[in-house]
């Protein structure tokens, strides 16, 4: 298993249903690859954790580098797992722009956290801890399709 985390900058800025609209897709396609992950979208920026096989990771990661949707594409951190975060979720979607500022905050501080991972070649238990906190605040696919359904 492979963790695969970038930032890039949104163009153009996206409102909640232009986000949904462009998740829908991908995350059809994830499934096809068996590539989870979760997906944070504030201010004009995206950040997106992609975890699967090594090599599917990459090539999808040089496709959205080509992208005319993100600007800016950089790298925070890459590196073999032993397991899925985001398993549940072919791709997670967080627009932080929708959420508390504690929760800004801690996309900041997860921001930090993966590029210092990056320069140290480590990945911070801080950086997992935030993830997981994220990962908790999404509902599980079953319970959004419950909610939908409703």
């Amino acid at each position: 298993m492979y963790h695969l985390i970038y930032i890039s900058n949104a163009h153009p800025l996206l409102n909640e249903y232009e986000l949904r609209s462009m998740v829908e897709p991908c995350r059809q396609k994830n499934v096809g690859l068996d590539i989870t992950g979760i997906l944070f979208y504030s201010a004009g920026h995206f950040v997106q954790l992609l975890e699967g096989e090594q090599d599917i990771i990459e090539s999808l990661y040089s496709r959205i580098c080509l992208d005319n949707r993100h600007h800016n594409v950089r790298r925070l951190l890459s590196l073999p797992v032993e397991g899925r975060w985001f398993g549940a979720w072919s791709m997670a979607l967080l627009n932080v722009d929708q959420r508390t500022t504690l929760e800004e905050t801690c996309l900041v501080q997860l921001v930090r956290e993966a590029e210092a991972a990056q320069r140290s070649h480590s990945h911070s238990a801080l950086s997992r801890r935030l993830l997981q906190q994220f990962r908790d605040l999404i509902p599980s696919p079953q319970d959004a399709q419950r909610n939908i359904k409703s």
